[in-house]
């Protein structure tokens, strides 16, 4: 019982300040893509528009929600749960300084991508409850690009647990002491980004979003908290996957001159203003595009270089096959 009760204190300590970040991502991806667009952005709520996120916030929470007619009201109810839930879940095996992380596993990097892949469930059960057709096709479209970019996502991951020698992130950073992954993943860097603007449903691969070519996708039906769910999972597992790149591909804490946790956040940080940088300056793909790149382009080229890589790692005697 003791555990039990640490762990969920040590959940909730994490959770507070991940919280507030997303809401002050919000802030900042307003602000940063009007500047980007020659105007101000949000500045009325306080000073400079610091009492926007706030708000917004207290808006939707005493926003009603109205479930459709013909909506599954159990499946309706649980989509936008499900998917909050495993995006705060996720935080479980992600430390964010040396020896800050809530559970310290051996295969941690494989438990996160497995909760990540649970998202799914999420996004095709919201769809599906809404008993719309808009929403189904928008559920099993998400799911589809979800699924597809997973796999891409785990040859990269396995290149890295390669390098690293191991599938525990906290060693991984230790192995980045000298060397970051970034610079021995180079060829791939590209496709990193991609991959991860893709599970994210960011843009480019914002298709969930595209309201006037696909009316929105799954959440269509969605209002008030429901849709607010959504949205903190939307951002929460952005800033997440932020901080796991920082982790796996920036050297993570590592360094001599300041606190781990404030590394990792100036990281993370420089990460989600390129998820903003790219929104304010890509278009668009088409659905047939985002599934071509990710079949016939990231884990051909991505699986190739897994294949190069271990083969140099084994030669030298760095991993044993």
């Amino acid at each position: 019982m003791k555990v039990i009760i640490e762990g969920v204190s040590k959940e909730i300590v994490m959770l507070i300040p991940m919280l507030i970040g997303v809401a002050y991502m919000t802030l900042g991806e307003r602000k940063v893509l009007g500047g980007m667009q020659r105007r101000r952005g949000p500045n009325k709520v306080w000073i400079e528009g610091v009492g926007q996120p706030i708000a917004d916030g207290i808006k939707l929470m005493i926003k009603e929600g109205v479930k459709p007619m013909r909506a599954e009201g159990v499946m309706y109810k649980a989509g936008p749960v499900v998917t909050w839930m495993l995006s705060m879940l996720g935080w479980s095996v992600v430390p964010i300084g040396e020896g800050e992380v809530i559970v310290d596993i051996e295969v941690g990097i494989i438990v996160w991508m497995s909760i990540g892949s649970l998202g799914v469930y999420g996004v095709i059960i919201g769809g599906w409850g809404s008993s719309s057709q808009y929403s189904i096709m928008g559920g099993l479209r998400s799911g589809a690009q979800m699924v597809s970019y997973e796999l891409g996502m785990g040859v990269m991951m396995i290149c890295i647990i390669i390098i690293g020698g191991s599938g525990n992130i906290s060693r991984i950073v230790e192995v980045q002491e000298g060397v970051w992954n970034i610079s021995i993943m180079m060829p791939v860097v590209v496709m990193y980004m991609g991959v991860i603007l893709a599970e994210t449903s960011r843009t480019p691969f914002d298709l969930p979003e595209a309201e006037a070519e696909l009316v929105a996708g799954y959440n269509v039906e969605y209002g008030g908290m429901g849709f607010g769910m959504y949205f903190l999972a939307e951002y929460g597992n952005i800033i997440l996957m932020s901080v796991v790149s920082s982790v796996i591909m920036m050297g993570g804490w590592n360094s001599k001159y300041m606190r781990g946790e404030l590394v990792v956040g100036i990281k993370s940080t420089i990460i989600v203003y390129v998820y903003i940088w790219i929104r304010g300056s890509w278009c668009r793909y088409r659905y047939d595009q985002l599934m071509r790149i990710g079949w016939k382009g990231v884990i051909v080229y991505v699986g190739g270089y897994v294949i190069v890589m271990g083969s140099i790692m084994w030669s030298i005697g760095g991993v044993s096959i």
